[in-house]
């Protein structure tokens, strides 16, 4: 594996995400759904923790060590799925709400996303229901009595503490319909973790072309697909400093060196500049940035970034930073390797 490789492969930016999604839910009435959507999180290239499965291994757990072992998991997990329908379920012992309602909170308190699923019938009572009323809604399908006011005061706990809506569903088809739309963050992270694991990731390396630069002048760079895969879609493009204004009334400040008189937030995005279908593997293409045309808007070029899909339709970004050490020819500096919104081009 060459330099460059290796810091593609260990230079990738943020927290590690690895897709654990923890379901939440009551068992006996739910057993399906949760064998159902256990296998669709997998599909999804997630990692589902569910709690009754043969993964889990807590099916021999007492109480108590299986309170302790979920509360662990939701905390180790990027997501967690809470399902409600017809049963509140059981307190473990010392406690006064349920195993879900514990998990819940649980996942609250570390500030993981929740994703709030209701059974359709169950939100349309909590609708119409108030939590200053003793009477509750008429919900003879609800499991036994003692369980619908702690179901409603759950759901009332959920929109009233959070301010977000909840998210009814009829059937699992609804439901998984749902959960792709709001995985979709999670499952291309996942699938980018399993491409770059296995080396099947397009290994991108950008250089200065050797064309003479003249001063002012555009600069080309050569883009090289050194991987074993193709990079679909190539762009290229620039992140430069946004330069004030000067007030022509006020004395000319000293200069400085960009990196000491521009800030993070003074970053600005330039427009993608070139483009081309695939980079096959040793495919070679030249990109020209010309400064002079939007300097006068930006500033100085600080990154050049190459953003790609792989064959997967994973999108990829790779940042280089560019620097100017006495002379108009930059040098550049593999930074980072991230997924690219491809809304930004």
């Amino acid at each position: 594996m060459t330099e460059h490789e290796t810091a593609h492969e260990t230079a990738v930016e943020g927290k590690p995400q690895h897709g654990v999604v923890f379901v939440a839910s009551t068992v006996h009435d739910l057993v399906d759904v949760r064998r159902e959507l256990e296998v669709f999180l997998r599909e999804l290239g997630l990692e589902p923790i569910v709690s009754d499965s043969e993964e889990a291994g807590l099916q021999h757990h007492d109480a108590e060590s299986k309170l302790a072992a979920c509360l662990q998991n939701i905390r180790h997990s990027d997501h967690v799925i809470v399902i409600l329908s017809q049963r509140y379920g059981v307190a473990p012992p010392g406690h006064t709400v349920s195993y879900t309602h514990l998990e819940y909170r649980a996942a609250i308190a570390a500030k993981i996303p929740v994703h709030f699923f209701i059974r359709d019938r169950l939100l349309a009572a909590y609708v119409g229901w108030s939590p200053e009323r003793s009477a509750l809604p008429e919900c003879p399908w609800v499991s036994d009595a003692d369980s619908l006011r702690p179901l409603l005061e759950f759901i009332y706990e959920h929109d009233r503490g959070r301010g977000e809506l909840v998210t009814s569903f009829r059937t699992i088809v609804d439901m998984k319909q749902r959960i792709r739309w709001r995985m979709r963050l999670p499952h291309t992270v996942a699938q980018f973790r399993r491409a770059q694991a296995s080396g099947t990731l397009p290994v991108v390396q950008v250089a200065v072309n050797d064309r003479p630069i003249r001063p002012g002048g555009p600069m080309d760079f050569d883009v090289t697909n050194i991987g074993a895969t193709p990079a679909l879609f190539t762009k290229a493009g620039g992140v430069y400093a946004r330069r004030e204004q000067p007030d022509p009334n006020e004395e000319a400040p000293e200069e400085k060196p960009a990196r000491e008189r521009v800030t993070p937030a003074e970053r600005e995005w330039a427009a993608w500049s070139s483009q081309s279908a695939a980079l096959r593997p040793t495919d070679k293409a030249t990109v020209r940035l010309d400064p002079t045309s939007i300097q006068k808007r930006f500033g100085d070029l600080l990154e050049l970034c190459v953003a790609y899909q792989t064959v997967q339709g994973i999108p990829v970004r790779d940042v280089y930073r560019v620097s100017f050490v006495g002379s108009e020819r930059p040098t550049l500096h593999f930074v980072r390797k991230e997924l690219h919104d491809p809304k930004e081009g």
